[in-house]
């Protein structure tokens, strides 16, 4: 898995908007994220830290774009320890 880009075949584009299923394996298929979609929705509905949605007609939409750079600012860069500091890629 690349980080950088991703580790899909063909890239989604940055400005399609993602059902929470399509983003549960948006997130599987690019960056080995395993996700659900009841989990996607907790964290919209109870958390401030999970991917950024906008919505439609009440119904939230992740756009791949955002979704990506969410993804990619989740990991750290390797550490040895956990008494080492963690430092996000991104």
């Amino acid at each position: 898995m690349n980080i950088e880009s991703g580790g899909g075949g063909s890239p989604i584009p940055d400005d399609r908007n993602l059902t929470r299923k399509e983003l549960s394996e948006f997130l599987r298929d690019e960056f080995g994220l395993k996700y659900r979609p009841a989990t996607l929705a907790k964290w919209f509905s109870t958390r401030s830290d999970g991917p950024p949605a906008v919505h439609f007609k009440g119904k939230p939409l992740y756009p791949a774009g955002l979704a990506r750079q969410w993804a990619r600012k989740q990991f750290t860069l390797p550490r040895q320890s956990s008494s080492q500091p963690a430092q996000r890629v991104a």
